[in-house]
C-alpha cells in the first residue's frame, strides 16, 4: 500500500508535465522527468520511512506506466539516479536534478513545479547546446474549435469526430519560445485551456462542460 502511494504521488506530477502543451517526447525530456521525480520520490520517502528499493520501485513504475518509458530503459534510469543520488561525482548533471525534485515536497502549488520542470529542460538543453525544441501550434485553439463542432453537431462529440477535428485544424511548428510568446499574446485577450495533442479526448471531456 505505501509503494501504491508514493507511486501515486509522483505519478501526479508526471502526468500533469505529460499533459502539457510544452511537452516534446524525447529521450532527454524523459531523462530529466526521470531524474526529478526520483529525487521527489526520495524526499516523499523519507517522510513515509521507506525503503530506497521502495523509492526505486515507484519510480520505475511511474516511469513505465506513467510516462511510458521501456522497461529495460527505466530500470536503467533508475539505476542510475539511485547512484547518482548517493554520489555527486557519479553524474553532477544528475544529482543536480535529482536535488532540484527533492525541493518539490511539500510545494502545493502544482502550477509552479511544472513550469520549474519545463526551466530545467530548456536549461540543460542550453547548457548541452542543444536546439529547443519545436511545438505544434493552432491558429485557432482547439478548444474553439472542439466546441464549435458540437454546437454544430447538436450532440457529444466522439472520440473518432475529436481527433478528426485536431487532425484536420490549421497548425504550424514554431520553437517552443516562440510558441510561448504566441500563447501569451492570445491569453492577454482571453485565457483559453489549451490541450495536450496525445491526450486531447481525455482532455476535452474535463473542459468541454464550461465552453459548450
Amino acid at each position: 500500500m505505501t509503494l501504491d502511494v508514493l507511486t501515486g504521488r509522483i505519478g501526479e506530477l508526471a502526468d500533469a508535465v505529460l499533459a502539457d502543451w510544452r511537452w516534446v517526447r524525447d529521450d532527454l525530456s524523459v531523462s530529466i522527468l526521470g531524474m526529478i521525480l526520483y529525487g521527489f520520490a526520495t524526499a516523499i520517502g523519507r517522510d513515509m520511512g521507506v525503503t530506497v528499493a521502495d523509492v526505486d520501485a515507484a519510480v520505475l513504475r511511474c516511469m513505465t506506466e506513467r510516462v511510458g518509458a521501456a522497461a529495460k530503459w527505466s530500470r536503467g534510469l533508475v539505476a542510475e539516479a539511485n547512484a547518482s543520488a548517493r554520489d555527486q561525482s557519479h553524474h553532477p548533471g544528475q544529482h543536480e536534478l535529482i536535488g532540484v525534485g527533492r525541493t518539490y515536497h511539500g510545494v502545493g502549488d502544482r502550477r509552479t513545479l511544472v513550469d520549474n520542470v519545463f526551466a530545467n529542460f530548456a536549461s540543460v538543453r542550453q547548457r548541452a547546446g542543444l536546439p529547443e525544441p519545436t511545438v505544434t501550434v493552432f491558429l485557432n485553439p482547439l478548444v474553439m474549435l472542439l466546441a464549435a463542432r458540437e454546437r454544430e453537431k447538436g450532440a457529444l462529440l466522439s472520440e473518432a469526430e475529436v481527433l478528426e477535428v485536431r487532425d484536420e485544424a490549421a497548425c504550424t511548428q514554431m520553437p517552443l519560445s516562440q510558441a510561448e510568446r504566441f500563447y501569451a499574446a492570445l491569453d492577454a485577450q482571453m485565457p483559453i485551456p489549451r490541450l495536450a495533442l496525445e491526450r486531447i479526448w481525455d482532455e476535452w471531456q474535463a473542459v468541454r462542460e464550461h465552453l459548450v
